[in-house]
């Protein structure tokens, strides 16, 4: 029963799996179509979980938010979502606006600033400065 897994699961209702669910698939068809994912509004709000604090936008951010609270294992999520996240932003520091991703980052308040944000943070710093001086 969808109830029982929702709540045995993901402590949530069956409601909000569902709406989890949808962003997911949003998200997925935005990455099969080849469509833009950051800077982007997606069409459906996520729901909020319980324990955090702040309420959820219908962006990436968001979305990736909801893709956290239905990851099971926290050392999977770093190691399969956040430690490649973190190296496609070094490997690509030269065509990403780092200081606006920065800000979103930390104003998602995710696992993800505080695992990483001290880095990007750096490497914002020294891209900034670099650019300043060529």
């Amino acid at each position: 029963d969808k109830k029982e897994l929702a709540d045995e699961f993901y402590h949530c209702s069956s409601s909000e799996l569902d709406n989890w669910i949808f962003c997911m698939n949003e998200l997925r068809n935005y990455c099969a179509h080849y469509n833009r994912l950051y800077g982007n509004t997606f069409p459906v709000m996520p729901k909020k979980p319980h324990e955090l604090d702040r309420e959820l936008r219908p962006d990436v951010f968001g979305y990736m938010m909801i893709m956290k609270q239905i990851h099971h294992n926290p050392e999977d999520w770093n190691r399969q979502v956040i430690g490649p996240i973190s190296r496609m932003i070094k490997r690509d520091a030269d065509i990403i606006r780092l200081e606006h991703l920065a800000h979103q980052l930390y104003q998602t308040n995710m696992d993800f600033p505080a695992l990483h944000l001290p880095k990007i943070v750096t490497l914002v710093q020294y891209h900034h400065f670099s650019m300043q001086k060529s």
